[in-house]
């Protein structure tokens, strides 16, 4: 039988610190309207992974950020308004910008 896991490569999360990692990206909205330094400072956290990774790519930044950080939002609403790269280079970036929070959040 075929095992369809994803293996987690050199720098990459594994699936259960890939789930912490999201969840924690998923308190983003608390963080802001909590206005604590400690919230101001996690929303800087996960900001910088995004902006280090979308350096570069013009239009990418607010989306990626709006998708790491609420459940449901769909890659299909980003595709309806115009997203300025494809869904694949789109998923590579927020991979990457999870690499980059694994390796920032203790």
């Amino acid at each position: 039988m075929r095992d369809y896991h994803i293996k987690a490569q050199d720098g990459e999360p594994t699936e259960a610190r890939l789930q912490e990692i999201r969840w924690f990206c998923y308190q983003y909205p608390e963080w802001a309207s909590s206005g604590t330094e400690e919230g101001k400072a996690k929303m800087k956290l996960v900001e910088d992974a995004v902006s280090k990774v979308t350096n570069g790519f013009a239009g990418i930044k607010a989306p990626l950020l709006l998708h790491i950080t609420n459940r449901n939002i769909s890659m299909t609403r980003f595709q309806k308004d115009g997203l300025p790269c494809g869904k694949s280079m789109f998923y590579d970036l927020r991979r990457k910008v999870y690499i980059l929070l694994n390796q920032r959040i203790p």
